[in-house]
């Protein structure tokens, strides 16, 4: 199916599709692409390989009056993966401004002051489309490989029973979480995530109080919620906690408006390089996404 994909010329980037094709169309083609059952070789290239194979506890060694002492497992730090909603370096944008070729976003440069390890990443899937990112970095899998499902992974390719860093995670004696305040049923999240190895998925039902800023839980919330299950987990449990965190506040769009309970938009618009409103809305959520790293 792929290859007759191909030789129709579709090459699953929505946007070169529908140029090509019309959107009636492409919906069409894209459901008989569908109902193809055939593995998708990309789905199988985690197995086996050397770059998640050291996910174990290490071990380590001493040395007392020239006698070796006898190998102890070292304990497995606690890891948390914070996906941040619609994140970018501010500064790429900021010095294409006349006037701003210089500009320091302060908040990214405090973080890598107190010691964090920044720069460009390429990553896989960008944009639109929450659950690539997610399939991407659980799995290791370029998105772009996956042929139709790059689209929407959890339709599909989460079902194949893919390996993910989850699932070598909690092999290797991790309890594996996945928080993100948003109903469990937007993208299947709800059967897909145990599938890629979470032992739990919490979701807008742990969040019914929480503070928003803007339509979303804030990511100060989040924060809360992840310190209250660490803290809860830590209290009964010497198991080592794996915590994947997606965060909402910053999801688009970026309207007027949509901050005016919380602060001053004009005088934030006048502030921003840009002096665009819904730009510097969005700047807000970036420097509250830095503050839940930073915390």
């Amino acid at each position: 199916m792929g290859d007759r994909a191909r030789r129709l010329g579709l090459t699953f980037d929505v946007n070169t599709d529908v140029s090509a094709f019309g959107l009636l169309p492409l919906a069409l083609l894209y459901g008989v692409q569908l109902l193809d059952r055939s593995k998708n070789p990309a789905l199988h290239t985690l197995r086996g390989t050397p770059a998640h194979a050291n996910l174990t506890a290490r071990t380590s060694t001493s040395a007392q009056a020239g006698t070796p002492a006898p190998e102890t497992a070292a304990p497995a730090p606690d890891l948390i993966a914070l996906q941040a909603e619609s994140y970018f370096d501010l500064d790429r944008l900021y010095r294409r401004v006349p006037g701003y070729e210089n500009h320091t976003w302060q908040t990214l440069d405090q973080l890598r002051a107190a010691g964090a390890g920044t720069g460009r990443l390429e990553v896989s899937a960008w944009g639109a489309a929450t659950m690539q990112s997610e399939f991407s970095f659980l799995t290791g899998v370029d998105n772009a490989l996956l042929g139709l499902d790059r689209i929407n992974p959890y339709q599909r390719a989460a079902y194949s029973g893919v390996e993910t860093v989850a699932i070598r995670l909690k092999a290797a004696g991790y309890r594996t979480l996945c928080v993100h305040p948003a109903k469990k049923e937007f993208f299947r999240r709800a059967s897909v995530i145990p599938k890629l190895g979470f032992d739990d998925f919490i979701g807008i039902e742990a969040f019914e109080n929480a503070e928003k800023f803007g339509p979303y839980v804030s990511d100060s919330a989040l924060g809360a919620q992840i310190e209250a299950i660490i803290s809860s987990h830590k209290a009964s449990s010497d198991q080592p906690l794996f915590l994947f965190a997606i965060t909402i506040e910053s999801h688009g769009p970026w309207d007027a408006g949509r901050l005016s309970d919380w602060l001053d938009e004009n005088a934030l618009a006048a502030a921003d390089p840009t002096g665009d409103r819904s730009f510097a809305l969005y700047r807000q959520h970036m420097e509250n996404v830095l503050a839940l790293f930073d915390r």
